[in-house]
């Protein structure tokens, strides 16, 4: 059966300060998802960071060196921010102070999403492999068999479902203060690794797609950089879909506020358009006709 760990926030910085009413539990084991990959979490402290120095190293520009910091303790699990840049999410919250943590806590570290997990160590014999406490090109280095091709995309979907909401709740509060270059800060990178990954033929999640683009367009609006709508009108050039139309109506309502744009990148998607425009229900049609009157504005140069 699973294992239960108490939730609470921990009232100062040691593990040792965590609920007296909580019931330590030696018999518990510990580990963290990242997609289908999991690691084990020992006794002890486990640092995560870009530093090749951290048991968990991270290839992100958002991680700090040494980012964020599990301890276990006797089936007690702590999370604390080690005064990264960027701050450690827990469950959407931003982490103030060491919390504990409970089984299926989701962490975002960085552009990274994991999924704390537990479990009373005598129920089943472990069944994961090793995996190499690396996260390189944000993918761990398995050092077992890969599971089956299909079963990796449906995680991988997952895992960038996860990651896209716990960064949008971040860039939602600060795009409402105004702060625009600190929503593009937050979010440019998984952006711009969902657009490389669309490049390559990754499939994914139309509503992601969607997500995206919005962002993109509100990133350029709070910014006034043009080359966010050129992001979105090239993730959607890839796909070979109108874009959506939330997106169009937010167009029409900020292209004149921005500087110019990219006439090639606009134009070369109305030719992919075009070219599947006989495979367009009618709905698709009609937002392509509002795509090209976007042209009529005079902001692609």
């Amino acid at each position: 059966m699973s294992a239960t760990l108490k939730s609470s926030v921990v009232q100062d910085n040691d593990a040792g300060g965590a609920d007296p009413n909580a019931t330590p539990n030696e018999a518990v084991r510990v580990w963290l998802r990242f997609g289908e990959h999991d690691v084990e979490l020992g006794p002890g402290e486990t640092i995560i960071g870009r530093s090749p120095k951290c048991q968990i190293v991270v290839d992100d520009p958002l991680v700090s060196r040494s980012h964020a910091r599990l301890v276990v303790h006797r089936g007690i699990v702590t999370v604390e921010d080690l005064k990264s840049a960027n701050g450690v999410l827990v469950n959407g919250e931003r982490l103030m102070r060491t919390r504990v943590l409970t089984s299926g806590d989701r962490l975002l570290v960085g552009g990274q999403a994991f999924m704390l997990l537990a479990e009373a160590a005598e129920a089943q014999p472990s069944r994961r492999g090793r995996f190499a406490k690396t996260l390189a090109g944000r993918q761990f280095v398995d050092e077992a068999t890969r599971t089956a091709e299909g079963e990796q995309e449906k995680s991988e979907a997952t895992r960038r479902g996860d990651a896209l909401e716990l960064l949008a709740s971040v860039a939602d509060k600060v795009l409402a203060l105004g702060r625009g270059d600190e929503a593009e800060r937050v979010l440019s990178s998984y952006l711009r690794n969902l657009l490389q990954s669309a490049r390559v033929g990754t499939d994914i999640d139309p509503a992601i797609t969607e997500r995206a683009a919005t962002y993109a367009v509100r990133i350029a609006e709070a910014t006034n950089k043009g080359s966010w709508v050129d992001y979105a009108i090239e993730l959607y050039s890839i796909m070979k879909k109108p874009l959506p139309a939330v997106v169009i109506d937010r167009l029409y309502e900020t292209l004149r506020k921005l500087a110019p744009l990219s006439a090639h990148v606009f134009r070369q998607y109305l030719v992919v358009l075009r070219s599947v425009e006989a495979q367009l229900g009618p709905s698709d049609r009609f937002l392509m006709r509002r795509i090209e009157g976007l042209d009529a504005l005079g902001v692609f140069r």
